[in-house]
């Protein structure tokens, strides 16, 4: 019989409840693997570093000087507000092509 979906059975057998929150040593292994993964992807395909450089400074002069005046009123103001959601952005890009890959 399947246990419940959120318990996996541990070497006893015996049910363990999984985590629902990933720890801190987790997320920064996590992270490194990722990281080696994009490495790795962009050694076999070397145009996807133009990819990841390129596309960041796109969209940071797209949203600024063509959207920036027209929504806050000042780039610089704008800049200031996008910018972090820009770089979030292109790192959810980066290990989205990593799944894929």
């Amino acid at each position: 019989m399947r246990g419940a979906p959120d318990e996996r059975r541990n070497h006893a057998g015996h049910h363990a409840p999984l985590s629902t929150r990933v720890g801190p040593v987790s997320g920064i292994r996590q992270t490194f693997s990722l990281a080696w993964r994009t490495l790795v992807q962009v050694k076999h395909n070397p145009f996807e570093l133009m990819d990841f450089s390129v596309q960041p400074v796109m969209f940071v002069l797209l949203f600024t000087y063509v959207f920036g005046g027209a929504i806050a009123g000042s780039t610089h103001e704008y800049l200031i507000f996008a910018l972090p959601g820009i770089i979030v952005q292109n790192a959810l890009f980066t290990t989205l092509t990593t799944a894929w890959g």
